[in-house]
């Protein structure tokens, strides 16, 4: 993602940017995930967890979408999917485009779930940033920004922008007042 009049940087020169971005992303990542709440996933297993966080991402998603995006077999995402029914995280609902079809739906109970651990990190990244200078949090924005735009390209993936997200966000909280 070069512009067109930029001249490419060495290969060690490269490899070591690549190597900064990798270890202080590991470093952010691994002091927000350090202020998630005690047992949030109030005794979940990993598997189970994988699901909620799949189908927060996906949406509602038909048990072999489900098992392809968790990369596990179709009985063991039903099966998990079961539990995740059982402790009422997650409902199901028949396809309206095709009723062959059952959709697997987070419930208010399941996206609280996933949203709690984002709740900690946004208030630790707002504590933290509080005394940070407006420009400053600009450029750390924009390099985001810039790390997502060169992911999704790499991976094929549409880019999406800030006004998307917005009203995305915006979306999700006006679902949340409606639960």
């Amino acid at each position: 993602m070069q512009s067109s009049g930029a001249v490419a940087p060495s290969p060690a020169a490269f490899d070591e940017d690549v190597e900064r971005i990798v270890t202080l992303y590991r470093s952010a990542w691994g002091k927000l995930r350090a202020t998630d709440p005690q047992a949030w996933a109030g005794g979940l297993s990993m598997p189970q967890i994988r699901v909620l966080f799949f189908l927060n991402r996906a949406g509602p998603s038909a048990v072999g979408e489900v098992a392809a995006g968790v990369e596990v077999s179709q009985p063991s995402a039903t099966e998990t999917l079961d539990r995740l029914v059982r402790a009422g995280l997650v409902k199901r609902k028949v396809d309206a485009a095709d009723r062959r079809v059952v959709r697997n739906k987070l419930t208010a109970a399941g996206r609280e779930m996933v949203e709690r651990p984002w709740e900690m990190r946004r208030a630790v990244l707002a504590h933290a940033l509080r005394d940070v200078p407006a420009a400053s949090r600009t450029a750390i924005v924009d390099g985001l920004e810039l790390l997502c735009s060169a992911l999704e390209v790499a991976q094929g993936e549409p880019v999406e922008r800030e006004d998307e997200r917005e009203r995305e966000r915006e979306g999700i909280v006006k679902e949340r007042a409606k639960s």
